[in-house]
């Protein structure tokens, strides 16, 4: 094999390890936007959690309101 060649395959073997490695960036990418929509939707859930207290808390006050009235 000739050194041009060599350095064709070296190249080959460059560009296939920077596709491996913007695959893996992707892929770890794509792993972490999951991890941020699921914390996104368990923040959401926390929300509602508190809308929901706040709620039946303002009923409960105005229930004992009522009674001591």
């Amino acid at each position: 094999m000739g050194s041009h060649q060599l350095f064709i395959v070296d190249d080959f073997k460059l560009v296939r390890t920077k596709e491996e490695q913007n695959k893996e960036v992707i892929e770890e990418y794509i792993e972490l936007v999951e991890c941020f929509v699921v914390v996104e939707q368990m923040a959401v859930s926390r929300e509602e959690v508190f809308a929901t207290m706040h709620n039946e808390g303002q009923v409960f006050a105005q229930q004992i309101k009522d009674i001591c009235e």
